[in-house]
C-alpha cells in the first residue's frame, strides 16, 4: 500500500497554509501507516522543536 503523508504550515492571523513537506512510502497495510504516520509526527515535531 502507497502512503503519502503531507505537512502544510498555517499562519495563525488569516489561516492561510501552504505544503511545506511530503513523505511518500510503501506499507504493508493499514497498522503500518499508523506506525509510520506516528514516526513522522514525531519526527516534525523533535524537528519543530516542540
Amino acid at each position: 500500500m502507497k502512503v503519502i503523508i503531507e505537512f502544510y504550515r498555517v499562519r495563525a492571523g488569516d489561516t492561510a497554509y501552504a505544503r511545506v513537506g511530503r513523505v511518500t512510502r510503501s506499507v504493508a497495510d493499514a497498522d503500518d501507516a499508523i506506525k509510520l504516520g506516528q514516526i513522522v509526527a514525531a519526527l516534525a515535531r523533535y524537528a519543530a522543536g516542540t
